[in-house]
């Protein structure tokens, strides 16, 4: 496996605007990497993690994020950390 890795590498999840650039099983399972380039107003449903935290780097623009019932916007350069089963 290569240490860098382009923006934009990885294979596309089917139905979704994201990449897969770090398979789970090229960690044992520890991580996982995605990216994803999203239009304004796309989002992503509402779900959990079972058993992994999702960190969201935000490289350019704006996310908002939830995680339970606390709601927050992360500006670009801006780390948000979402707990798993959350």
């Amino acid at each position: 496996m290569s240490i860098a890795i382009a923006w934009g590498a990885g294979h596309a999840i089917e139905g979704t605007p994201f990449r897969v650039v770090v398979p789970g099983a090229s960690t044992s399972g520890a991580a996982v990497v995605l990216t994803v380039d999203m239009p304004p107003g796309l989002h992503v449903d509402p779900h959990t993690h079972g058993t992994e935290a999702q960190i969201n780097v935000v490289v350019a623009g704006r996310v908002r994020v939830r995680v339970g019932d606390e709601e927050t916007v992360v500006d670009a350069g801006g780390i948000a950390l979402l707990p798993p089963g959350i």
